[in-house]
């Protein structure tokens, strides 16, 4: 049962993006702040992922099961885009708990 009380955050509001659109997902992160999202994280790889940029051809756009926290973008040095992301299985997964997604 919700109580106010023991709150500790607010949200003070919300922008939505358009499907599929990287440009306005960078713009998002670098003017309002992290976006939320819903990713596929029931492969084995993604499981136990522990470091690089993670690709998989084969993940589901429709069978979404995970809630996470975009929170940057950056490019390899071999000029591979990805995604800076949060999970929330702990410090313990992945690198402290983040995952870098083309």
């Amino acid at each position: 049962r919700y109580n106010s009380k023991f709150s500790v955050t607010t949200c003070s509001g919300y922008v939505s993006l358009p499907i599929g659109d990287e440009e306005a997902l960078k713009q998002a992160l670098a003017t309002v702040g992290p976006v939320s999202a819903v990713i596929n994280a029931n492969s084995a790889d993604f499981q136990l992922y522990r470091e690089g940029v993670y690709d998989n051809a084969n993940c589901s756009s429709e069978l979404l099961d995970l809630p996470v926290l975009i929170v940057g973008y950056g490019t390899t040095e071999d000029g591979l885009d990805y995604w800076i992301v949060r999970n929330s299985w702990g410090v313990n997964w992945g690198m402290n708990g983040y995952i870098n997604m083309s």
